[in-house]
């Protein structure tokens, strides 16, 4: 059916591609949304746990299907596929059912303020493509493990897809076993490094992944795993579904079209706090901003970290292609392919005693590790070493490498001992029992939720 193809890059010939300048303060920006749902059907049946909707006559997709284009490998069911289900076991919010169904239809950028409601459309969603397509593969990538933890609480219990036919895929699942999983289970909740790796060394058939859900999407820049799992999946077959979902799409225009070129988008449904179809779901909220010192452990971490990168700075270094500036504990993995572009564009001409292979090779584990160092400091030390494991069942021999050395080995095990805390759990969980242990004391209830941002 055209109306699940995946469309061509944004602007590769169509008019319609959605830009970052059609994200502006409006409640609904959509590329090709009709918006209306005042004839949703809110008779909810027997079950009485969800309402069926007729998907009405599905549009054409962003683009004609070539003459020699293939059919699609994995077949949708003809009758399943003229509706949709949508779950009234929790308060139905119109804006929730006007998007997902808008997702449903066009590969869609989700921008909505955190706490309302990303994670149930992308439960519905998921759980549409996994009744249309009974032999398709339908995933969920989240760059952390609590952010994956938390589609699977949805997908379970908002949406009823059977825990049997789900997936999660750590690092610490062996490449057989997720081997297994990916030939057998047909829903999946795995990091972008775990996919990557797996459509990488052939795990995954990426012919038979016929619906992706990108969570905190904005990250889908560079050369990010995002951005890999996407582009090997289009590669195989242009017929799957994108959902990208973020409450912080970006910086700026530039940042913003690029999440739109690399993840396919053809739709965009933002919504922000000040949205009037918002304010009935919104709380009041007091913010205060705590300032969290390094403790002398997560210093010890970053250290470390230094460690495994040194190497590969030092050949970058003595082959004159690294910016004097250039500081690792101070930089970011767009800066490394910034220095690793300026190479590229004088001809990627690699000094004597050098390949162009190998100076390629280590510009991606610099932009690589110098990433590890953000999530460090950002995300906490599970996340970090959830990216590490994933160094250990890469194909890349470059992270082999470094995954056989002393270094890694010792890091690894660091942060598998669970010894080390990041200081800014440890600050928020004194916040935590202040707050309590003084209301408890009082018998008082907090009128307003007060969000602390660690810094």
């Amino acid at each position: 059916m055209n109306a699940f193809f995946a469309p061509r890059r944004p602007g590769g010939g169509s008019s319609n591609a959605p830009t970052a300048a059609n994200m502006g303060s409006s409640s609904s920006t959509s590329s090709h949304s009709s918006s209306s749902h005042s004839n949703i059907n809110h008779n909810y049946g027997s079950g009485g746990n969800s309402f069926v909707q007729a998907l009405g006559a599905p549009p054409a997709s962003r683009h004609a299907p070539e003459e020699d284009e293939e059919p699609p490998i994995v077949p949708i069911d003809p009758v399943l596929c003229k509706e949709w289900v949508y779950p009234v076991n929790k308060e139905v919010r119109e804006y929730q059912v006007s998007i997902s169904k808008n997702c449903l239809l066009h590969n869609t950028l989700v921008v909505l303020p955190t706490g309302l409601g990303k994670t149930l459309i992308a439960a519905v969603v998921m759980f549409n493509f996994y009744r249309w397509y009974p032999h398709g593969k339908v995933v969920f990538l989240a760059p952390t493990k609590p952010l994956v933890a938390q589609q699977i609480e949805a997908c379970h219990h908002s949406v009823g897809i059977p825990q049997e036919d789900t997936a999660e895929l750590q690092g610490s699942v062996s490449p057989a076993e997720r081997q297994r999983l990916w030939r057998d289970r047909r829903v999946f909740f795995c990091t972008p490094q775990t996919m990557a790796n797996d459509l990488q060394r052939g795990a995954c058939d990426p012919t038979r992944v016929v619906c992706v859900v990108i969570d905190e999407a904005h990250k889908a820049t560079g050369n990010f795993a995002y951005c890999t799992v996407v582009r090997d999946i289009m590669r195989a077959t242009r017929h799957f579904r994108v959902l990208a979902l973020s409450a912080t799409p970006g910086a700026d225009n530039a940042k913003i079209n690029e999440v739109i070129s690399n993840l396919y988008i053809a739709n965009l449904e933002t919504r922000t706090e000040d949205d009037p179809e918002l304010k009935q779901y919104q709380h009041a909220r007091l913010e205060e901003l705590i300032l969290c010192n390094p403790s002398e452990a997560s210093r010890d971490v970053e250290r470390r970290l230094i460690a495994l990168l040194e190497p590969v700075r030092h050949n970058l270094r003595r082959a004159g292609l690294l910016y004097s500036n250039f500081d690792p504990t101070n930089s970011s993995p767009f800066s490394v392919r910034n220095m690793s572009e300026d190479w590229r564009q004088k001809g990627s001409r690699a000094p004597q005693g050098w390949s162009e292979h190998q100076i390629a090779s280590d510009f991606a584990i610099l932009a690589t590790l110098v990433g590890f160092v953000e999530t460090c400091k950002n995300y906490g030390h599970g996340s970090l070493l959830e990216k590490l494991q994933d160094f250990e069942t890469s194909n890349s021999n470059a992270k082999k490498h470094l995954a056989k050395g002393p270094v890694f080995k010792e890091l690894v095990a660091l942060l598998s001992s669970g010894a080390v805390a990041h200081p800014k759990l440890a600050m928020l969980m004194d916040i935590l029992l202040e707050h309590f242990t003084r209301h408890a004391s009082t018998g008082e209830l907090e009128q307003k939720v007060r969000n602390y941002i660690l810094s």
